[in-house]
Parts: C-alpha cells; sequence; structure tokens
C-alpha cells in the first residue's frame, strides 16, 4: 500500500529552517528599509530651517502655530478644523479629505499652506473599530459614502492653534488667477476640496443637522478674512514629486532623533538578523 504523508500545521509552525528563511527576509528588509530612513534623515536635514519672513523660495522648514479664517467640522470625531482625512485603512486608499485655507503663523509672518499631497505625522483625532448597528448617525453617514457597513476607521485633524513643522517648497501660487476666478466658489483639484465660507457652512448643516452654531469668533467673520490674504503670491505646497513635504507635530530634533534611531537598528541589525538567521538554516539543512 501507498504511504500517505500527513501534513501537521503544528510541526511545520515550530519548524526553526521555516522561522529562520523569514528571519532573512525580515532582515534584508530591515537592511534596505533602514537605508532608505537614512536618506530621510540626510534630506530633512539639508532643508534650511527659517521664520516666515525670512523663508526663500525653494525647500524650506517653518515651524508655527495654524490659523484661518473660517473651518470645516471633521466627520468622526466632530472636531473644529482647517484639514482633516478620514481613512479607512482595511479598504486601500479609501479615504476622505477636506480643506479649507489655513496658515502658518510664527509671529513674524504668515504663511498659506497648501496641504495636497503632504505626508502627515499626527495624533489620530478619531481611531475605531465601528459596527454600523451600534455607530452614531454621522459615523454611518461616512461609512455610507464609501459603500462599507463596518471596520477600523481613523481621522486626522489640523485645528486652530495647533503647532506644525512644515517641510516643503515655497513657490509662486500657481492658482492665483484660477482662485480669483472661483472666489466664493467651491473648486476641487486633485481630489481636495477647497471650501469657501459659504460652502464650509452648508458643510456643518449637512454633515451634523442637530449640531449648535458655533460663536461668531470661531466662524467666518470678515474682519479675520481681510487680516489672513487667502490669495497670497506665494504659498507652501508640494513642489516635485521626488521633493519632501511633511506636515507634522513633531519638531525637527525629534524626527532627525527617531530617524538616526530607527536607521541604525535597520542598517545595523538587519544583517545580523540575516546572517544569524543563514547560519541556522545551513545548520538545519546540515551544511554545516
Amino acid at each position: 500500500m501507498p504511504s500517505h504523508v500527513r501534513f501537521d500545521p503544528v510541526s511545520l509552525a515550530t519548524e526553526p529552517a521555516l522561522w529562520a528563511a523569514a528571519g532573512i527576509v525580515v532582515g534584508l528588509y530591515m537592511f534596505f528599509r533602514g537605508f532608505g530612513l537614512l536618506r530621510r534623515k540626510l534630506l530633512i536635514q539639508s532643508v534650511p530651517s527659517s521664520t516666515v519672513r525670512s523663508a526663500a523660495l525653494g525647500l524650506v522648514e517653518v515651524s508655527g502655530t495654524a490659523t484661518g479664517p473660517y473651518s470645516v467640522i471633521s466627520p468622526l470625531s466632530k472636531t473644529e478644523c482647517y484639514f482633516y482625512r478620514a481613512i479607512l485603512p482595511r479598504h486601500g486608499d479609501c479615504q476622505e479629505t477636506l480643506c479649507v485655507p489655513f496658515f502658518l503663523d510664527d509671529g513674524t509672518g504668515k504663511l498659506l499652506i497648501d496641504p495636497r499631497g503632504a505626508e502627515t505625522d499626527f495624533e489620530p483625532s478619531f481611531s475605531e473599530d465601528v459596527e454600523w448597528d451600534s455607530a452614531p448617525d454621522y459615523i454611518r453617514h461616512f461609512l455610507s459614502r464609501h459603500g462599507v457597513t463596518s471596520g477600523q476607521v481613523e481621522e486626522y485633524c489640523i485645528r486652530a492653534n495647533d503647532r506644525l513643522f512644515v517641510t516643503g517648497t515655497l513657490q509662486d501660487n500657481p492658482a492665483i488667477d484660477q482662485m480669483n476666478e472661483n472666489s466664493g466658489r467651491c473648486s476641487q483639484a486633485g481630489g481636495l476640496r477647497y471650501l469657501s465660507p459659504e460652502a464650509a457652512d452648508l458643510q456643518r448643516e449637512l454633515a451634523f443637522p442637530g449640531l449648535e452654531k458655533l460663536p461668531a469668533s470661531a466662524r467666518f467673520s470678515i474682519q479675520k478674512q481681510n487680516e489672513l490674504n487667502v490669495n497670497p503670491p506665494v504659498l507652501l505646497m508640494k513642489g516635485r514629486s521626488e521633493d519632501l513635504f511633511l506636515i507634522s507635530w513633531s519638531s525637527r530634533r525629534c524626527m532627525l532623533r527617531g530617524l538616526a534611531f530607527y536607521s541604525a537598528i535597520g542598517i545595523w541589525g538587519g544583517p545580523i538578523l540575516t546572517l544569524s538567521c543563514l547560519y541556522i538554516l545551513l545548520t538545519r539543512l546540515g551544511y554545516l
């Protein structure tokens, strides 16, 4: 009779050779990832830090507090903000982004930020696993817009007086003529809706019909709009595709310290893990 080989998943899962092979792959990933982090660290170090008043055209890092003439309200945490990104991590690129004009104020001046294409390094304002039956109506509205009934949802916001560190390209405003033509209307570019004051109020009423009206200081005001030129000659935005554009709550020093630590772990720890696992694998296979 032919013998039957019995598959034992427990024995396979505890096989040292299998774990050693996986360790080799992980070690190689750590090694190349470490060089990627080192490259990022050197790129951030090469960008000059500047005040808003003295910033020159090109790559620059500025820091300050967020301010703006009016706000929108985020769909998951009901946070008054200038920018939000709500995402469904388990559903690929499924996300929703909304923005109104906001500026970085460092005491020497105010600089308009165009957040399209930015990497963000924030703590989430909302992060939960939600189910349709137990979710509030406003979260159900968000899920239904994306054809989802449950799952992990996350939201990231930029709010008034948030301390921000922005690394990007200071350049002439490429949309100044278009923004003048579309004044008072909601325009759309690259998937990011840039809302007028009227559209921001409409967004609030449609998303949260029972929400109390904001105090006048938090809503659109003619005085604040006059103080903040939403159509400036220059703005901070994404430059070339390879250029860094990062909006973060962490200072340059903290970011560089973290990048230095994790790049060192990858560059030195990756080869050690790979060689150790390679030795175990060769020993297990009888080559050593």
